[in-house]
């Protein structure tokens, strides 16, 4: 991409507001790079290298055009400097069909939320979706991405050994990847983006750990195949550690539930764990606990529910008392972040963090309205 200024740019670039002295009162005062280099007693070429960070500059120089910049409240029209590139920059985003997981519906809507914000600054983008329930579909949309290669992938994973294999092609066509939802620190990437999965874990341990009644635990993952889809593994290590942790007593069983089972033949192998186990806590790991909350809340009223993330569905369930915890993944958040993080690269030249972990929030009935107001 390039990164060049053009002599359009280089005058429109350098309006500023400044404070009328005396009046406290602000004007629009055009500041020249003529200005600043008769401000710090160097030629207008060592300020172009300063501005746009190029070039062979001493410190003591660049100290003192950094300290002329200042005196004249020198700020860049970043908008202007990006309108007189001929360059652009493309992301292609790659994550699950939203109608599958209401969670990636979360996230499509904080990535479209950045395209829009940024796309004044040349920064397009491309969401690709893939079935999350078959690897072979997401290889080929990952194959797509290669043949027509963008300025940088963004790619939320669900298939573990599958994602690793794409991030390892882009690395050698040289394409950035940043990662969203499911950590991989096997192949490099510019960023990774989102929880901490084993931390929820722990987390949800803890949350349990001290709610009264709860002693048997079953981690419910809708997954086919969980050794694939490392984060949810993680997830059910760290309740598995918060609770060893607080007493031997605790049992923790395991489910994996994949969607080559009918709802209903679902809801029946998980009522079987909780019968034979005396199972009084069920967490589910994804999103999905809506799909069998309500019938297993029905067939044994006196299980504790935890779920994650807050929408439409999860909000009726804990408003009528079928869920009693959310955990939020700030979902909205993750996407958004993926698309600001390259946009300030792009745009600003900023480094991006190399993990860039979000927060949690815990979602009880009393603090649901609040959240749900101020929730995207």
């Amino acid at each position: 991409m390039a990164n060049q200024n053009s002599t359009f740019e280089k005058d429109i670039e350098n309006t500023v507001h400044q404070v009328m002295e005396g009046t406290g009162k602000s004007k629009t005062v055009k500041v020249k790079i003529k200005d600043i280099a008769a401000r710090a007693g160097v030629s207008t070429g060592t300020v172009d290298r300063v501005i746009h960070n190029r070039g062979r500059v001493s410190d003591k120089t660049r100290a003192q055009v950094l300290q002329a910049m200042k005196e004249l409240q020198y700020k860049p029209d970043i908008l202007a400097r990006t309108l007189a590139r001929k360059d652009e920059s493309l992301i292609r985003a790659l994550i699950p069909y939203p109608y599958q997981d209401s969670y990636w519906k979360i996230v499509r809507n904080g990535i479209e939320k950045g395209l829009a914000e940024f796309s004044p600054y040349r920064v397009y983008g491309q969401i690709n979706f893939y079935d999350m329930n078959d690897s072979l579909h997401f290889e080929k949309m990952g194959d797509e991405i290669l043949h027509d290669p963008p300025d940088v992938v963004l790619l939320g994973s669900e298939f573990h050994r599958q994602s690793i294999d794409l991030l390892k092609a882009c690395h050698q066509h040289r394409i950035p990847c940043i990662v969203l939802n499911a950590e991989i620190n096997s192949v490099p990437t510019l960023s990774f983006i989102g929880i901490n999965s084993y931390a929820v874990g722990e987390l949800a341990g803890r949350i349990i750990r001290q709610t009264r009644g709860c002693s048997s635990v079953l981690v419910v993952h809708t997954t086919t195949n969980i050794e694939n889809t490392v984060h949810l593994k993680n997830k059910e290590l760290g309740i598995r550690s918060a609770l060893n942790q607080a007493s031997p007593d605790f049992q923790v069983h395991q489910l994996s539930i994949g969607n080559e089972f009918r709802k209903k033949e679902a809801i029946q192998f998980i009522a079987h764990e909780v019968f034979k186990h005396g199972i009084n806590t069920l967490y589910f790991s994804t999103s999905r606990a809506y799909q069998y909350a309500p019938m297993l809340k029905k067939r044994f009223p006196h299980l504790f529910i935890i779920g994650h993330d807050v929408f439409d569905q999860h909000v009726k369930l804990m408003k009528n008392g079928t869920i009693e915890i959310l955990i939020d993944q700030s979902g909205y958040q993750m996407g958004y972040q993926g698309i600001r993080s390259w946009a300030h690269y792009y745009i600003h030249d900023r480094p991006i963090p190399p993990t860039q972990y979000l927060p949690l929030e815990i979602i009880y009935p009393e603090n649901l309205p609040f959240f749900a107001l101020n929730h995207p």
